[in-house]
């Protein structure tokens, strides 16, 4: 998660594959309010449940908590989640384009 010196609101790298079971950690590079949120309608079948047990200290349904600091960091287990594609923004910028793929395979 970042902010590019042309000002721009980035995911970096926009699109990830991972498998069922990983991790994935997401780093505030840049400072300034960033988060990981879902979209609901942007997840698999069956993932909402899952998905959103395995995301700590949540702001709300599928919506990770605000980082502010440089360096501060989110984690999320795909543990037991269905394969198949994760669309995800950062909420304060999603407006300005702040949106990734997550590919979780098998």
């Amino acid at each position: 998660m970042m902010e590019t010196p042309d000002g721009r609101f980035v995911f970096e790298p926009a699109a990830l594959t991972i498998h069922v079971g990983d991790v994935v950690r997401w780093i505030n590079v840049s400072g300034g309010m960033h988060n990981v949120a879902f979209y609901s309608n942007q997840i698999p079948a069956g993932a909402s449940q899952v998905l959103d047990a395995a995301m700590p200290n949540r702001l709300t349904e599928l919506t990770g908590p605000l980082l502010e600091r440089p360096g501060q960091t989110y984690e999320v287990s795909f543990a037991d989640v269905p394969a198949g594609m994760y669309g995800y923004y950062c909420t304060p910028h999603e407006m300005l384009g702040m949106k990734a793929q997550l590919a979780v395979v098998r």
